[in-house]
């Protein structure tokens, strides 16, 4: 059996050692080739701004999907309770002292539900220590310990990840 190959202006392709991308059809931007199911080749449907390529294994047609799992929101705060320029920061629109040792954290795009997982950090002095306690879809609370147990303002970063 013999194939004929054509290229986007219908063109029999003579030589296949090399395809140019000019030779290629038009298509949509963010679209890729790969094979089918049925070992055919097919797109895949363009994704969402900031999804990911996914592959469903051998004999699946890999997707676009929303990443998981991933970080969604971090900042670094200083003992007053303010974001500190030093660090950056993601997806948190605001922080606040409410009082010795307690920190409220507040999400420019809150999580999809309570299920997500934050971790603090206290960067003031050896022993010191962060929790974070009180997950809202839109906040979570941070509290600073020193190394005696006792809450105390310090210096503190944060993470948080899970479904938006």
């Amino acid at each position: 059996m013999s194939w004929t190959f054509y290229n986007s202006t219908g063109s029999a392709l003579t030589s296949l050692g090399r395809v140019a991308v000019s030779d290629l059809a038009n298509g949509t931007d963010g679209q890729l080739i790969t094979w089918g199911t049925d070992a055919v080749v097919t797109t895949v449907a363009v994704g969402t701004s900031g999804h990911v390529l996914t592959s469903g294994g051998a004999g699946a047609v890999p997707s676009f999907a929303a990443p998981i799992g991933q970080v969604k929101a971090w900042c670094q705060m200083a003992a007053d309770g303010s974001k500190t320029s030093t660090g950056t920061s993601n997806n948190v629109s605001g922080t606040a002292k409410n009082s010795t040792g307690r920190y409220t954290v507040t999400l420019t795009t809150a999580f999809a539900n309570t299920t997500y997982s934050a971790v603090a950090n206290a960067t003031t002095g050896l022993g010191y220590r962060g929790h974070t306690e009180s997950l809202a879809t839109g906040t979570y609370d941070i509290t600073t310990h020193n190394a005696s147990g006792s809450l105390t303002d310090s210096i503190n970063m944060s993470i948080a990840a899970g479904d938006q």
